[in-house]
């Protein structure tokens, strides 16, 4: 499973959780927890963010996902030029 932390400087970082955990990333005066319910799995997270960092935080998920997809544009484009 993965946990996403949200922290003020707004990058993501990944770290597994095992069973119904609560991370806690405390940074100056924001905090993120983050809550797993492995019943619930994967997509099913509780979030539960403070103030502003909720939308800096899908701001910088927006952002990740049209970063994977660059790159797997890029990929693709490096591919068909190596073959070609």
């Amino acid at each position: 499973m993965l946990a996403v932390f949200a922290s003020p400087a707004g990058e993501l970082s990944a770290a597994n959780a095992g069973g119904a955990e609560i991370i806690n990333k405390i940074n100056k005066k924001n905090t993120a927890f983050i809550v797993f319910f492995p019943d619930l799995f994967t997509k099913k997270i509780v979030l539960m963010l403070f103030k502003r960092n909720v939308t800096r935080f899908k701001r910088n998920v927006t952002r990740f996902k049209r970063n994977v997809t660059r790159f797997k544009r890029n990929v693709t484009r490096f591919k068909r030029n190596v073959t070609g």
